[in-house]
């Protein structure tokens, strides 16, 4: 099986920063991070602790993306 075709740049940042990135399930880093994505679709989740969890599905067509999560505080 070949492997995925890598088409884009996937910058993820957050507020605040240090929180981990999950791509479609998988550990993929910490933010502020560039990372390389294939073409289709992809959860985007982003968590740190004390911080409510931010997702998002993002469709990757190619180019690069820019992703900004607002953490919100657990009350």
């Amino acid at each position: 099986m070949a492997a995925p075709e890598l088409a884009a740049k996937l910058a993820v940042s957050s507020t605040p920063a240090g929180a981990d990135i999950e791509i479609d399930g998988a550990f993929a880093g910490s933010t502020p991070s560039s990372l390389s994505l294939g073409n289709g679709e992809h959860m985007v989740a982003v968590k740190k602790s004390g911080y409510k969890s931010w997702e998002r599905k993002i469709k990757i067509t190619g180019g690069n993306v820019n992703l900004t999560a607002e953490l919100e505080k657990n009350q």
